[in-house]
């Protein structure tokens, strides 16, 4: 995932191939402001603690933003009064400044969460252009292109089984059951490739 109002094409709601859904009105959060207020709202963390959240596996099966976008969210709800300092005595950086969600910003995340298109998106790979592009042009590449992403499948399987198997035994139900979703989704992709390169 990446945030939200970062790209140009914007007609709707709808989904970016390859970069996910915007959100349609300029008052909302972005992706990275959500990840901000969702994690914040369990406990007032500072900068340097957000992102040392977002290093852990269960995080990263869902929450795909820069050290650099945390920083800037943070300061963005600051202004918007969506974040508030736990402690109006001290001033510093994002990275060391201690923040909390405020009941105006808990009331826009809830407002944005509870918007439908969040279950209408549908993801588009770079891999698909590649191989439609391939079969297009009748590239001589493609048995070789198609054993180089059978192999990139699975070691991202093998990947994903240990990382779910961590978030397991740390009691990250959220980044397991997604890691799951990721093993599936890989699987079913690994059989297509099998099916194709043996077909041309």
């Amino acid at each position: 995932m990446e945030a939200v109002k970062s790209g140009k094409r914007e007609s709707t709601a709808h989904s970016r191939p390859g970069r996910g859904p915007r959100i349609s009105k300029s008052v909302d959060p972005t992706l990275a402001d959500l990840v901000v207020l969702g994690l914040v709202s369990q406990r007032p963390m500072h900068g340097y603690e957000l992102n040392q959240e977002l290093q852990r596996d269960g995080a990263q099966e869902w929450a795909c933003v820069s050290r650099a976008q945390i920083y800037y969210s943070i300061r963005k709800l600051l202004r918007k009064k969506w974040l508030q300092p736990c402690d109006s005595g001290r001033s510093g950086g994002p990275e060391r400044l201690r923040v909390q969600t405020t009941p105006s910003g808990r009331s826009a995340m809830q407002r944005t969460l509870r918007e439908r298109w969040w279950a209408q998106q549908r993801e588009r790979s770079p891999f698909a252009t590649w191989f439609a592009l391939s079969m297009l042009t009748g590239s001589s590449e493609l048995a070789e292109g198609l054993k180089e992403r059978r192999t990139f499948l699975r070691d991202e399987i093998a990947r994903e089984r240990i990382s779910q198997k961590t978030l397991d035994a740390a009691g990250e139900s959220a980044g397991a059951m997604l890691s799951e979703l990721a093993v599936r989704r890989l699987e079913t992709e690994l059989a297509w490739v099998n099916e194709v390169a043996q077909a041309i």
